[in-house]
């Protein structure tokens, strides 16, 4: 029996993809309301992050020192 006879009979199977399509939107319209009203200040340090080597480099150091 092939995978789409399963499908088949399920009954009001077509309302699945229009859940999956309202979460994925409901999701997607979140994300974007969080970005667009967070402060600029704290979005400018979230960029940073992956930049800032001095907190690496002193726990890398600090870690040497105890050993």
């Amino acid at each position: 029996m092939k995978f789409s006879h399963y499908l088949s009979s399920i009954e009001n199977v077509g309302i699945f993809p229009m859940i999956s399509l309202i979460l994925f939107l409901s999701v997607f319209i979140g994300a974007i309301i969080w970005i667009v009203t967070r402060d600029k200040e704290y979005i400018s340090e979230l960029e940073k992050i992956p930049l800032d080597n001095d907190n690496f480099s002193n726990n890398i150091e600090n870690k040497n020192e105890s050993d």
